[in-house]
């Protein structure tokens, strides 16, 4: 007689129990997996700031992913929750960047329902599986189960495939790191490395600028080598060249842009004509 785990029978239960909940488990925004499914890189876009729900998700409208920066970013805890669940109906995957390698503020983000985690400043591999051990419930990890947000946005059974497609993304942008670039990348359970180009530059004696980054180019093509060869996808902060550019190096998650970004460029080009209409 084949005996249920108690894992499977409880999902079972919450199933029977969820009603309307339970059927939205299918609409976990997986965007980002969908874009490599059909042989294209995933587009995406920062947010640093508290936009307005309302902005945030035209924007997940126009992206494969949204990374919302609690590393760099303004956000507080409950703006990011709130950041979450305006990504929802817009279908972008809803990743966070976490402050650093704490497997309390991971859960507490993928407990709000972020469907993918960057953890910045990884330089070895027992530091990556650290970060796939707090992305996931046992047996493949140690994530606390509590997923309060999760459920509710993406139904009661969100734990039985949760481990499956929550995406771990440990950065590399230090000289340690990229030194460590091949143990990191054979760690089980990542889905994702994401290089952060003006780090990088910096730890190796550069500056923080496009110029920079574009003289570490055979640098960062040796990194998205180095992940494709162990399975694992190459990503990249790559607001300093074209998306076209970096999927050539083979790139296949690219941050595009950043809400700062387009802000700050929108007002000063705004302010430019104005001022060239005028002549004050």
């Amino acid at each position: 007689m084949r005996v249920r785990s108690r894992r499977t029978a409880a999902g079972e239960r919450r199933r029977q129990c969820s009603g309307g909940l339970s059927r939205r488990g299918h609409e976990m925004a997986l965007r980002v997996r969908e874009a490599w499914d059909e042989g294209r890189p995933a587009i995406g876009a920062f947010l640093f700031t508290r936009l307005d729900p309302v902005v945030i998700e035209s924007i997940a409208a126009l992206f494969d992913f949204v990374c919302i920066d609690m590393q760099h970013g303004m956000m507080d805890h409950q703006q990011m929750v709130a950041a979450i669940r305006a990504l929802q109906p817009g279908k972008a995957t809803a990743i966070v960047r976490v402050p650093s390698l704490d497997k309390g503020l991971i859960g507490r983000a993928l407990d709000a329902g972020a469907m993918g985690i960057v953890v910045p400043g990884i330089e070895s591999a027992a530091q990556a599986e650290e970060a796939v051990t707090a992305c996931r419930y046992v047996p493949e990890g140690e994530r606390s189960y509590g997923p309060i947000g999760a459920m509710v946005r993406y139904g009661l059974d969100y734990a039985d495939t949760a481990s499956e497609r929550v995406l771990v993304i440990p950065m590399i942008e230090t000289r340690a790191g990229l030194d460590k670039a091949a143990e990191i990348c054979a760690v089980p359970g990542l889905d994702a490395i994401y290089v952060g180009p003006f780090d990088l530059s910096i730890s190796l004696g550069g500056t923080p600028t496009p110029e920079a980054i574009r003289d570490l180019m055979p640098t960062l093509e040796r990194i998205a080598e180095t992940a494709s060869a162990h399975g694992v996808v190459p990503g990249i902060h790559g607001t300093s060249a074209p998306v076209a550019e970096w999927a050539g190096l083979g790139f296949r998650l690219v941050t595009a842009t950043t809400d700062f970004d387009v802000l700050t460029h929108g007002f000063r080009q705004a302010a430019g004509q104005e001022r060239g209409r005028t002549g004050y």
